[in-house]
């Protein structure tokens, strides 16, 4: 997985579909930019 720029990690304990909105919209759609809209309060800052 190729992830352009900056990246926030999970925080221990959560998986990328608990820490991004809409993750499985990449699933369906491989050019959705799911990891720039993470959970504040579910990765690293």
């Amino acid at each position: 997985m190729i992830i352009p720029g900056e990246f926030s990690f999970p925080l221990e304990g959560n998986n990328l579909r608990q820490s991004f909105e809409n993750f499985e919209l990449w699933i369906a759609n491989p050019d959705y930019d799911w990891y720039n809209h993470p959970f504040p309060d579910k990765v690293k800052q």
